[in-house]
């Protein structure tokens, strides 16, 4: 009985430590994908200012109940995620119409 505590203990505190590794193993195959979609949009025409605004309606829908929920955001943050964000995003697409997709990831 004390050795399924000891080995649960030991599992819980290993997934723990392990926890940072994995969120940056799962966040490189999103960008990842995220590249590859981005560069076949460019390359099939798409403009890369209307492929800004398609990403950041969908980035709001997705990250708004996160954001009522967790956060209280106040003008400025809003003027950051203006300027960090949308800006160079369409500086980032502007280099990736120029280059494959092979040296971008």
């Amino acid at each position: 009985m004390m050795m399924d505590k000891k080995c649960g203990a030991r599992f819980s505190n290993m997934f723990n430590l392990a926890k940072p590794y994995l969120l940056t193993v799962g966040l490189q195959f999103g960008m990842a994908g995220t590249f590859i979609i981005t560069k076949a949009c460019l390359d099939h025409g798409m403009s890369r200012f209307v492929l800004t605004v398609y990403r950041n309606v969908v980035a709001a829908f997705a990250l708004a109940p996160f954001a009522i929920i967790f956060e209280r955001c106040y003008p400025f943050c809003i003027y950051i995620y203006i300027h960090n964000n949308i800006f160079s995003t369409n500086n980032a697409y502007a280099l990736y119409k120029l280059t494959n997709v092979f040296f971008i990831s």
